[in-house]
């Protein structure tokens, strides 16, 4: 099936993306330029991601509605949370757009359990159902697209387990809120380096995982 799958360059949209290749989906890349401080790590790693995993060019969507906003995820502002109001419904949108064009029936999000629905409410089951509805509300009636998160019941630490089984290379990802050098501070940072630890657990698994953790001697 054709799908396109939102990369952001993090740990999740990339084993998401590894597992549906696994599957046997022929998977469309797209990356977002929103502004974002970290926008030329993530699409670095995007990029790599796609590569390692034989996927066609990274499509990259730019999009300009905050660029002129103060907001932490875009670097502008220091202070108040990192849930940019609107984002993940903006990239959904065009997202969808991309996969009309291509004649793909899915959009694929890297969605997981982890995710305080209170503060990302755009990154649940709900959100994916009620973006459903508008497309089909309001969309092309023949339509037959429809946006999935396969893993937004799994823990980061099971992706990360899965990420390994699957041979991604996610040393590559990069999850850093703030862009550059990887802060260790923000959230993303310390989602990610509680989940290589907690998937270090997993004797099998214990030795691969570390030769994979981004965060290993930084």
């Amino acid at each position: 099936m054709k799908t396109v799958m939102c990369l952001s360059g993090g740990i999740d949209s990339s084993v998401t993306a590894a597992t549906l290749v696994a599957e046997g989906h022929d998977l469309i890349p797209l990356f977002f330029d929103y502004g974002q401080a970290a926008l030329i790590e993530e699409a670095a790693a995007s990029r790599a991601l796609a590569h390692a995993l034989a996927l066609p060019d990274l499509n990259v969507e730019r999009l300009d509605f905050w660029r002129h906003s103060d907001h932490p995820l875009l670097g502008t502002s220091s202070e108040g949370a990192f849930f940019l109001p609107m984002r993940n419904a903006y990239f959904a949108l065009q997202a969808f757009i991309v996969a009309e064009q291509a004649g793909a029936h899915r959009v694929a999000f890297g969605f997981i359990r982890d995710t305080n629905p209170d503060s990302f409410p755009d990154a649940t089951e709900e959100f994916l159902a009620d973006m459903n509805d508008v497309v089909r509300r309001y969309g092309p009636a023949a339509s037959e697209c429809t946006f999935v998160a396969p893993n937004v019941r799994s823990w980061k630490r099971d992706m990360v387990a899965a990420g390994v089984t699957l041979g991604v290379p996610l040393e590559l990802t990069y999850s850093c809120w703030r862009g550059g050098v990887r802060c260790r501070t923000c959230d993303s940072c310390r989602q990610a380096m509680e989940a290589f630890a907690e998937a270090s657990a997993y004797d099998s698994l214990a030795d691969a995982v570390r030769r994979h953790n981004p965060y290993a001697g930084a």
